[in-house]
């Protein structure tokens, strides 16, 4: 019954009964109800509303409300109206973001923001990768949104990308990024490690941290010839207030910090095996390195360099471009 719903009892999470056993109906009994629609519109997701309780099918997105404004949903008040006809993608998880919501549509290649609008007196459903179209070409296959600190819609793409959309509508910005990885992964026409090649991010999630939401990912590698797949976390980004030492700009990195105990050689990285690494030690950038079990010492520049602190990880390249000189 894939257009069905069903919501437990007001107060009793575990209590779905439709009745009590002598086929009385009050208020705060479960509510039942199936889809009325042209076609077969199987409930993905679901998200509370203040209109409501917003369902978001394979077809189209149908409020669920009470048949008076400030009613309450009870078994005899709860309605379906039809809002917009889009569809949302099962395995992409819909996001609220203020008030409105978030979603991938069903061919997931496009980013839609579902919110009221009261010239209308219904929700719709705006486009938001209209304009980054290039963007996700490739289909999404998971999501998360991270509120701090930077609101911003994160997707992970068929192709391996890791891409953002920072959404912050009071201000009008809607910006797409796309995020590559370093290190290498396997070919997928030969299967075999391409040096330099693209890191595949496979899935995210966002989990709530002080001072900021943490974005966890799982990702795959080729080290020393064989799939690797680690649990990874963004770092927060560096302002210009914090300092250089705490620069932390690699991927799949560790990051070795007491002032008490400076050592002379790099250990750690066994999970980037045979890769090359960067180094940023004491705040300042040494010479790249094929990373053995462990990086000596003349890793880091010079023989005798004792360091305090350092980050070490999968090289990343960064490229950018300038626009035309506008006139004045």
């Amino acid at each position: 019954q894939p257009q069905t719903l069903w919501s437990s009892r007001s107060g009793d999470f575990n209590n779905f009964a439709p009745s009590d056993p002598d086929d009385a109906v009050v208020a705060d009994h479960s509510v039942v109800r199936t889809v009325d629609s042209n076609t077969v519109d199987t409930i993905f997701h679901m998200l509370s509303d203040n209109k409501g309780v917003m369902l978001l099918t394979n077809s189209e997105e149908i409020l669920m409300r009470a048949r008076g404004e400030f009613d309450p949903i009870t078994p005899d008040t709860a309605s379906f109206v039809p809002q917009t006809r889009h569809g949302a993608k099962e395995s992409t998880r819909p996001a609220r973001a203020g008030n409105k919501i978030l979603f991938v549509q069903r061919f997931a290649k496009k980013v839609r923001q579902l919110g009221f609008q009261f010239e209308q007196d219904q929700f719709v459903a705006p486009d938001l990768s209209i304009l980054a179209e290039h963007m996700t070409s490739a289909v999404a296959t998971d999501s998360a949104y991270q509120q701090e600190p930077n609101s911003t819609f994160w997707m992970v793409m068929s192709s391996g990308h890791l891409i953002g959309m920072t959404y912050e509508p009071d201000h009008d910005v809607i910006a797409w990024h796309r995020h590559i990885l370093g290190g290498q992964t396997i070919s997928d026409h030969t299967g075999a490690a391409v040096l330099g090649g693209q890191t595949v991010v496979q899935s995210i999630c966002v989990v709530p941290d002080d001072p900021y939401d943490l974005i966890w990912m799982t990702v795959k590698r080729t080290i020393d010839g064989s799939v690797v797949r680690t649990v990874e976390f963004m770092e927060d980004r560096f302002e210009v207030v914090k300092d250089l030492e705490d620069a932390f700009f690699v991927d799949g990195g560790v990051t070795y910090d007491n002032p008490d105990a400076a050592v002379s050689t790099i250990t750690g990285l066994t999970h980037l095996e045979g890769e090359t690494v960067q180094v940023f030690a004491d705040g300042v950038k040494h010479d790249d390195a094929t990373h053995p079990r462990s990086l000596p010492s003349r890793c880091v520049s010079e023989p005798a360099w004792w360091i305090r602190g350092f980050h070490a990880g999968a090289c990343r390249f960064s490229h950018s471009s300038t626009g035309p000189w506008a006139g004045l």
